[in-house]
């Protein structure tokens, strides 16, 4: 395993600049040419053939009615899971193999009749050190990867990208001299797409019942005359996202934010935001396709748009909270070029402010609608959405166009006096419809979950007493990490630190360094048979550790408060810390901290050793 870079952990996170609470668009700017994936084999490849037979109608008829009566406040569904009659689980040495001058290829063909795309789960077992995965469907000669073996071992269940036209085909390539002893493929699920790309218009889904048949009213970008170059950087900010949960496949709308240093300058790092009933959970994350530049060409066209563009790869799920509808995550694959970082503002939004929204309602081309003050629409204060929420929701009335299920997410803009439109939340439901234009939209509010995502958005910028301890999984050595780098943090989503982490969900609150509230960590890093990371409040025993051999002194990280006895100071909260006893075992010594007791005590029901209150956190 390669040790985490840690380059950037001394770039104070907690740095004492003025706060920043909102940015303008920026061009995405690709670090490098892109390579479009090929298929490594040719016609000749040996193939492995799984074909379904053709759905029952009522499994369509049952997707029409569950999007007839779900309306928005739900994502809209496209896709039905369809079981496997046998799970088919391929043992990858009895399979047909081609050489190839770099190894070996063979490929696995799924098909289901009258699927508009298809999606794949599978699981992989005993793969060798270099294997690899690339994904084409029948009807679209893009091809997806290639994903390693690690990234879908690590995933337990991983899901395809979408594969479009009733055929996906999974072609598998092995290095030279590397062995398939062992090693196997096991299809579990299908889903079977009735739209996704180039079905996702309405000469194709009338025919479906409210996928893709948006009302009359929608407004297509390419009926604004003389659209601005505020209005088309936004567009390009926008995505139509496709995701599955369980074996059902769904589509929603949302919005690629721009992440600030202080200098104003872009990080560039893909930040997705759009709505918590869409993407509410990392296993739904994982499964996220993302369609850019899917727009009409002309005004009131119905035809495929050219130029637009599928990523998959899935996302980082970061901040995920029910109460306020806000999902935001990290893409785990580049944007294509063109795309832009919407500008965004985290201000409370005053009543009576002109907006807009961009959007894909009932899956179609992307759409637009405003709301303008003059006329009785814009945006009409804050209120709640149920009782079920505890947030107050940014309401928002048209006079032009509406929103229908799949445009839950999308994106709700205001124009900024410097000339930009800023994202000010997204679309969780409401009773506007075409044909209720007095309606009123509810959006999740940006600026009540400010406090968690400013430090994505504008990682260098202070205004913030406490900052998040994030925790990391790695599924390949079963150990935890926890940091509150926001850089370090990103680095490992993107795999600077080698096979097999991902974030957790977990998180706890820590203090700044060199500030008056609790007292500084440090880190230490352990070199194999270790291999593992712990933290140290003591600053006595903190100075004993840096003489140890194997261990590297890695600085002071946040501050944390100190247990007294076995509890801690009123208005803290206990952070337990659990050992694994991997020092004795072989298994590389780690400690997992944990402000759940519950979660602390499954791990001691795993087998893990209990070490109590470790530190107190902030609230």
């Amino acid at each position: 395993m390669r040790r985490l870079i840690l380059a950037l952990l001394l770039t104070a996170p907690f740095a004492a600049v003025a706060e920043v609470r909102e940015a303008p668009p920026h061009a995405y700017q690709p670090e490098k040419a892109v390579v479009e994936p090929q298929m490594l084999g040719d016609a000749r490849t040996p193939t492995y053939l799984l074909a379904l037979p053709a759905p029952a109608a009522a499994e369509q008829e049952a997707l029409k009615q569950h999007n007839q009566s779900a309306g928005k406040g739900q994502p809209l569904k496209i896709g039905f899971g369809r079981e496997l009659e046998k799970q088919e689980k391929l043992a990858l040495a009895a399979l047909a193999w081609a050489d190839i001058d770099s190894g070996r290829v063979t490929r696995i063909k799924v098909s289901s009749p009258g699927a508009a795309a298809v999606r794949v789960a599978m699981s992989l077992a005993g793969a060798p050190e270099g294997l690899e995965l690339r994904f084409q469907g029948s009807s679209r000669e893009q091809v997806f990867g290639p994903v390693v073996a690690a990234e879908v071992v690590a995933q337990g269940e991983y899901w395809s990208p979408v594969m479009e036209g009733e055929t996906g085909q999974i072609e598998i390539f092995l290095p030279k001299a590397r062995s398939l002893d062992g090693a196997s493929l096991s299809l579990t699920r299908l889903s079977h797409l009735l739209a996704a790309g180039t079905d996702l218009h309405p000469n194709r889904l009338k025919t479906l019942s409210q996928i893709g048949n948006s009302a009359n009213c929608s407004i297509d970008l390419a009926c604004i005359a003389n659209p601005s170059g505020a209005l088309t950087d936004a567009s390009r900010a926008v995505a139509h996202l496709v995701f599955t949960s369980g074996s059902s496949t769904y589509v929603c709308t949302g919005t690629m934010l721009n992440s600030v240093y202080s200098d104003g300058s872009s990080t560039q790092i893909p930040y997705l935001y759009t709505a918590y009933h869409c993407i509410g959970n990392q296993t739904e994350a994982n499964t996220l396709n993302t369609w850019w530049f899917f727009e009409a060409a002309t005004c009131g066209s119905t035809a495929v748009p050219s130029g637009y563009q599928v990523v998959g790869g899935g996302a980082t799920l970061l901040y995920a909270v029910f109460d306020t509808d806000i999902s935001f995550m990290r893409l785990n694959s580049a944007p294509p070029a063109g795309a832009y970082f919407a500008g965004w503002n985290a201000a409370t939004v005053a009543s009576g402010t002109p907006a807009m929204i961009l959007h894909h309602p009932a899956g179609d081309l992307k759409k637009f609608s405003q709301g303008d003050p003059a006329s009785g629409g814009g945006t009409q204060g804050y209120a709640p959405y149920s009782s079920s929420r505890s947030a107050n929701f940014i309401t928002m009335r048209y006079t032009s166009g509406s929103t229908e299920g799949g445009s839950s997410g999308g994106g709700l803009f205001t124009y900024n006096a410097s000339g930009y439109y800023q994202l000010r939340g997204g679309l969780l439901g409401g009773a506007a419809l075409c044909t209720n234009m007095a309606g009123l939209d509810y959006f999740s509010p940006m600026d009540q979950g400010w406090a968690s995502l400013s430090q994505y958005l504008t990682p260098s910028s202070g205004g913030t007493s406490t900052s998040t301890v994030w925790e990391f999984y790695n599924s390949i050595l079963n150990h935890y990490f926890v940091t509150a780098m926001a850089a370090e943090a990103n680095g490992i989503d993107s795999g600077g630190a080698g096979p097999g982490w991902s974030r957790t969900g977990y998180t706890f609150k820590a203090y700044p360094l060199n500030g008056s509230s609790g007292s500084p960590v440090c880190r230490f890093y352990g070199a194999p048979p270790v291999n593992s990371h712990f933290y140290i409040g003591n600053s006595a025993e903190c100075a004993g550790l840096m003489t140890v051999a194997g261990l590297k002194y890695e600085g002071m990280v946040f501050n944390l408060g100190q247990p007294s006895g076995t509890s801690c100071a009123s208005g803290t909260v206990p952070v337990y810390r659990a050992y694994n006893n991997g020092y004795i075992t072989g298994a590389g010594a780690n400690h997992r901290y944990m402000t759940s007791y519950s979660v602390y005590q499954n791990m001691l029901s795993a087998g893990w050793l209990p070490e109590g209150i470790a530190f107190c956190s902030a609230p």
